[in-house]
This record gives structure tokens, sequence and C-alpha cells, in this order.
């Protein structure tokens, strides 16, 4: 029996069940996670795009908002700061024009399925960031200052507890909005210690 319960249970302890994002509106796109988003490479005049980093990642380090109101509204000007200590999911949206000579504006929300507990817009925390939260396998803009909110018009707020709205305006480096969700917990080895022990005592039977 044991030889078909400790696998189980070392592919359970191993396995990350995380929080996604469910769906998006507006200007938004949900994409895979892309080879990079550096400035200049994912470009879009009518798009922001959103995808997945990493999943139950035991992050430290500090953040621009964080547990953030739902219905206040946040920008450069108004960003409290903070510093989460806690097991996260990480997500980005990214907006980076292809005409840099344009100025465009556009508006976005992004639905989670777990409750929204941090967001980075600031370049520096963003570059500091990403060596935690990136997603593997994907280059950023690592250093690069104006990679967050650059102005006034870039804005966010919640409308729900696991839902962002935004507004970025975009000239000539990307803009790109780092979220820290609650971590789906995985299933615990005593649940599985359970089940093991039932089908022990079935095939006893």
């Amino acid at each position: 029996m044991f030889k078909f319960v400790l696998p189980l249970i070392a592919g359970v302890a191993a396995s990350s069940a995380g929080a996604a994002i469910v769906s998006v509106a507006g200007s938004t796109q949900l994409i895979a996670a892309p080879p990079s988003v550096a400035s200049g490479v994912l470009t879009s005049q009518n798009f922001t795009y959103a995808f997945n980093e990493r999943t139950n990642v035991n992050y430290s380090g500090q953040v621009d908002v964080q547990n953030p109101v739902p219905g206040f509204v946040f920008d450069i000007t108004n960003v409290p700061g903070g510093f989460v200590n806690a097991e996260v999911d990480s997500h980005l949206i990214h907006f980076d024009v292809t005409d840099i000579n344009s100025d465009t504006i556009l508006n976005g929300v992004v639905v989670f399925d777990q409750p929204i507990l941090a967001v980075i817009i600031d370049g520096a925390k963003l570059s500091n960031s990403d060596a935690a939260l990136g997603a593997p396998g994907t280059a950023y803009p690592f250093g690069v200052a104006n990679r967050g909110f650059s102005g006034t018009q870039d804005w966010f707020r919640l409308t729900a507890p696991d839902t962002l709205e935004f507004r970025v305006r975009n000239i000539n480096t990307a803009d790109q909005i780092r979220v820290l969700t609650r971590s789906v917990p995985t299933p615990g080895v005593a649940a599985v210690l359970g089940i093991g022990f039932l089908a022990g005592s079935r095939r006893r039977r």
C-alpha cells in the first residue's frame, strides 16, 4: 500500500494550485507569459496585455499599495506604500505603444479568482521584484525608471476585492502594473494521508 501512497503525497506537496486571471475587459487582452516585456517588444496602439507570472511565492518586499480599498483611486501622487511578507501569486499588466511619438490612453479591467493583496506601480519597485515575481523565461525592462506609472493620468482602483480597473497613458516607455493576489493553498498532506488510509482499509477488506 505505502509504495502507492508516498508518491501521491510527494506529488501533492509539490503542486501549486495558484490563483489566476479569470477575465479581462476594455482594452485588455489575456495572454500567456511572453518572451519579453522590455520596451519596444510587445507593443500595441489599441491593447493592453495581462498575464499570470508566478504562483505560490513566499515574497518579502516593498509595494506601492497594500490591501487596497475598493473604490479608492490610486495614482503616483497617492501611493501609501507597504511591505508584503506572505505567500502570493503575481500578475503583470503591460502597455507599450507601437508609435513612440503618439500619446495614447487606454482603459482596462482585470478580474482575478482571488483577492488582491497589493499593487506595484513604481519603476524601481517593479525592477526590485522582477527576480522573485517575474514569469520564468520572460525578459523585463530592469532598471527602466518610467516603466511604472509616470503621470497623474495613470491610475487604478478596485471595483471589487478581486477586480482591478485601470487607465494608463503611454508615450515612449512601457507602462506596467504588478498585481499580487492571495495564493490558493495546496492540498494538505494530512488529507492525502487520510485518503491513503481509507484506500488501504478497503484493500484489506
